[in-house]
């Protein structure tokens, strides 16, 4: 899969049902059931390379440093808790219910840019619930812990997505992460550019994080982003807290 080839297909798309359109017009046989399929297809591939478009901006941003970060003390729970609502009805309608956990023990706030944290956390949940089949779950949960040697022992909060889907394989884990490149697993059941997880990787990284996928093929995926907590207070550690998706929110 390569970027020409990305920019094309959803291009070659809008011309070709605009051109079909015009002959058919052109001909007197303007049937308006089939000029609405034609003008259907084009808004389709219009979105997607408008879509395709805005992934790369943002990714030629983040690999060049261009991007502007607002950085501020946020209470993750919050940036989450939005992005599950708003996927909700998407998750409905596929069959999929979509679960949220706190598993801070109350130390849920850290000092990131919540719209940028927001934006991983879409992506992470949109390629969840897209890959899951009917019938199974989504689970988007914050869980503070150790952090790993790379990341100099600091306490960070996880911010775990897990589906129930087709997973992935074992010598594909770190290669999802790279620009253009799906796994073989779930090629073929959606669409998708390609981009989405490199440009996770690209954000939480400017945060001094990580983000990697545990996965098991044929029992569903954990996509994990690390980062780091700064300006926590202490304080005695509470229970997990579990909320049920509440469309109507």
């Amino acid at each position: 899969m390569n970027m020409s080839h990305e920019l094309r297909t959803p291009l070659h798309a809008i011309l070709s049902f605009a051109r079909l359109g015009l002959d058919k017009i052109s001909a007197g046989r303007g049937d308006p059931s089939k000029l609405q399929h034609y003008l259907g297809r084009i808004d389709q591939s219009g979105e997607r390379l408008l879509s395709l478009l805005n992934a790369l901006l943002d990714l030629s941003k983040l690999e060049s440093g261009g991007m502007a970060y607002e950085f501020a003390q946020h209470d993750l729970m919050e940036v989450m808790r939005p992005a599950v609502q708003e996927f909700a009805a998407l998750a409905s309608n596929a069959g999929v219910e979509v679960s949220l956990k706190d598993e801070s023990g109350g130390h849920s706030r850290a000092w990131v840019d919540a719209g940028r944290i927001g934006q991983v956390v879409r992506n992470l949940l949109s390629n969840a619930i897209k890959f899951t089949s009917p019938g199974g779950q989504v689970c988007i949960a914050l869980r503070e812990t150790e952090g790993s040697a790379d990341m100099q022992g600091r306490r960070v909060l996880q911010v775990r997505v897990t589906d129930s889907g087709i997973g992935i394989p074992a010598q594909e884990l770190e290669a999802v992460f790279h620009k253009f490149v799906q796994s073989s697993a779930t090629r073929s059941k959606a669409g998708g550019t390609g981009l989405g997880l490199a440009i996770c990787r690209e954000i939480v990284q400017a945060h001094g994080g990580r983000i990697w996928v545990e996965s098991e093929p044929g029992r569903g995926s954990t996509f994990i982003a690390a980062l780091p907590v700064s300006g926590t207070s202490s304080g005695t550690r509470a229970g997990a807290r579990s909320e049920a998706v509440n469309i109507a929110e």
